[in-house]
């Protein structure tokens, strides 16, 4: 069994330390051996000796691993480092040590027990001396299990890190390809071109107005291809205009009303993120209502922290906790997008008064957009 790490689910396998560590010995035992043959000396080199005693040391690590592991994630990314943990990490590696050199010790007199029938051991000045003075050279090999071990794990979060940026692109060229395919949808391209050729009669100017402002919405969607972020600003720019054709097609029954602090236009928001909450607000809370309705849009900027908020006085929901679950694939697709930037580091609620009004809410990081 090998020691997990629970952010990444994966193990770090035993065989490759005792590989290791068993290498390290045959490399330790040569260097004995060839620094032995220059050396010239007039007795003979004790291969048994050095032998078991170096990989009673170095094996033994193989058995300290998953509690190397356990301590070394204490400094793994996304953790709180406090002086504190680096005190006790220190203490606990000089503790665990000096336990090495006492169990390789004991596991080299247990060795000698069998092979020779007399124990060899015992509490002495030389046999204390002798730990003390190789416990440096075990605390200096336990950082380099730790040093080990994080590079490892930020090596697999890099990885990983990768793999969610790849994920990341293919649904946010779904979330375009699906935009592009509510633009082009044959009912809504039919009402809106339905609504133009009415225009052409009583107001030519508003008329090309709506169609520019279609070409803006099949525009924006090419030139922010393979982007995962773009400016709040920009965003605003798209959802304006895809909210003045639903105006002109609705004439006085849609309202909409902007509340944009200036603070919050150079965040850094999802791509195309806004889009699902506003055609959600207008499908469900407005379209089917003979009155007027509206659709207001906020953000909020507070504590290092982003808040957008796209609500509607339509009809509202009895259970708001059960949105995600029986609502359709543009909101699902907005909680999959967060979930990917945002892991564990975004909110994205609903709230409703009963039967009239609806509320949709995302707060994420603030990152400001780069000068």
């Amino acid at each position: 069994m090998s020691p997990k790490n629970l952010n990444s689910g994966k193990s770090i396998p035993y065989r490759y330390v005792f590989f290791t560590m068993l290498l390290a010995s045959v490399v330790f035992i040569l260097q004995e051996y060839v620094s032995y043959s220059y050396s010239r000396a007039d007795y003979d080199f004790g291969w048994f000796f050095i032998a078991t005693n170096t990989l009673c040391g170095y094996l033994l690590w193989t058995a300290f691993c998953p509690l190397i592991f356990r301590l070394s994630r204490a400094f793994t990314l996304g953790r709180r480092i406090t002086p504190g943990k680096v005190a006790g990490h220190v203490g606990l590696s000089v503790v665990l040590a000096f336990a090495h050199r006492v169990l390789s010790s004991l596991m080299l007199f247990c060795v000698y027990f069998v092979k020779e029938g007399r124990w060899i051991g015992g509490v002495n000045d030389h046999t204390l001396g002798s730990i003390f003075i190789n416990v440096f050279s075990s605390f200096i090999i336990y950082w380099i299990f730790v040093g080990v071990f994080l590079a490892a794990d930020y090596y697999r979060r890099f990885q990983q890190k990768q793999l969610e940026l790849v994920r990341m692109e293919n649904e946010l060229n779904n979330a375009q390809l699906r935009a592009l395919k509510m633009q082009l949808h044959p009912h809504f391209l039919f009402n809106t071109l339905h609504t133009i050729a009415s225009l052409m009669d009583e107001n030519v100017e508003r008329a090309q107005k709506m169609v520019s402002q279609i070409g803006y919405l099949l525009r924006s969607i090419l030139e922010q291809d393979q982007k995962h972020t773009i400016s709040l600003k920009d965003e605003l720019k798209y959802i304006r205009s895809y909210l003045d054709i639903e105006q002109t097609r609705f004439r006085d029954r849609l309202q909409v009303e902007y509340d944009i602090p200036n603070d919050t236009l150079k965040a850094r928001v999802p791509n195309l993120i806004l889009q699902p909450l506003v055609e959600n607000a207008i499908k469900h809370g407005f379209s089917k209502r003979t009155d007027c309705g509206k659709i207001k849009v906020t953000s909020r900027r507070s504590n290092g922290r982003l808040e957008l908020v796209v609500g509607d006085d339509g009809h509202g929901v009895k259970d708001p906790g059960q949105v995600l679950d029986h609502g359709g694939i543009g909101l699902k697709n907005v909680q999959k997008r967060l979930a990917q930037l945002y892991p564990d580091n975004f909110e994205f609620r609903f709230d409703s008064q009963g039967k009239t009004g609806f509320v949709a809410t995302i707060v994420m990081p603030y990152e400001a957009e780069k000068s």
